[in-house]
């Protein structure tokens, strides 16, 4: 994503980032048959630490974390970033970017990005395939878009 793209980015999601957290931050408790997928995907991480990649209030991050897994946070919204650690004591949260990540390869048990991978653009999709994360890295990776648009 280019630097103005991602600026706008920013500061749409900082503007709503109040509301934003109201609307899907209790999100797991009121879709509990939708959460079987992370369920497996924290079995999988135990023991190491998975990064919630883009990870707005930190609702995936508090459920993960819920489940037994070793979870921190991460988002380009520095507004999330601080709903996220407010909402979430105990958990890292940090302010970085999806494609400038500091972390050596295979760093993380597994990165689970659900709701971002709609602001990448399509020819970088590959990212999340298997060949590119999963079986070079090692790292399990769940990503997932919302059925149901949270506004």
């Amino acid at each position: 994503m280019d630097e103005a793209t991602t600026k706008k980015t920013r500061i749409s999601y900082d503007r709503l980032a109040n509301e934003y957290a109201r609307r899907i931050y209790e999100e797991p408790q009121h879709k509990p048959f939708g959460w079987q997928l992370p369920d497996r995907f924290a079995a999988r991480v135990k023991g190491g630490s998975a990064c919630d990649l883009s990870c707005g209030p930190g609702h995936v991050a508090r459920y993960l974390s819920q489940q037994g897994a070793q979870v921190f946070g991460i988002d380009l919204s520095p507004q999330l970033v601080q709903r996220a650690r407010r909402l979430n004591p105990g958990t890292e949260f940090q302010q970085g970017k999806m494609f400038a990540l500091d972390a050596p390869e295979a760093a993380w048990a597994g990165i689970v990005a659900f709701y971002s991978i709609i602001h990448v653009p399509r020819p970088a999709h590959t990212v999340f395939s298997p060949n590119e994360t999963g079986a070079s890295t090692g790292w399990p990776s769940l990503t997932g878009i919302p059925h149901e648009p949270p506004f």
